[in-house]
């Protein structure tokens, strides 16, 4: 690969997967967001990205199987799977740090793939903000 990899030396990173994306189109424009992350972040948070991509398509083929690529992506389906994520999803007690990464992923792939509109896709207050520990209320 012409990017130099920021890997972390305790746990090498052979591959990257994009076998659970099934949209071709979809697939294609995931590999180049993920080609660029590669050359600006570490292998850990581009897994992270490719963790919550893989969910996110994993949710549009099983209810917006017309969807193919991030151009066919807009507000109201994002809505949609912001209340999924936070009424009908299971496995992880919160999203939000999921939602982060497929933010900076839509992000990315707004400059990119030329499409503006992808980087205005999510508000800023769509994704909770984490609960403050107990001790840092108590601070004095």
């Amino acid at each position: 690969m012409p990017v130099k990899v920021r890997d972390n030396p305790t746990k090498r990173t052979k591959s990257i997967s994009f076998k659970k994306i099934n949209q071709q189109m979809l697939k294609e424009e995931v590999k180049q967001v993920i080609f660029v992350h590669l050359s600006q972040t570490k292998v850990g948070t581009v897994l992270a990205e490719m963790s919550a991509i893989n969910r996110f398509v994993s949710y549009l083929r099983d209810r917006y199987s017309e969807v193919e690529a991030f151009t066919d992506i807009d507000r109201d389906l994002l809505e949609s799977y912001l209340i999924y994520t936070n009424v009908e999803a299971t496995g992880r007690k919160s999203y939000a740090n999921e939602l982060k990464h497929l933010k900076a992923v839509f992000k990315t792939a707004a400059n990119v793939l030329g499409e503006k509109k992808l980087s205005h896709i999510f508000y800023d207050d769509d994704i909770a903000a984490q609960p403050e520990s107990l001790q840092g209320l108590f601070r004095c």
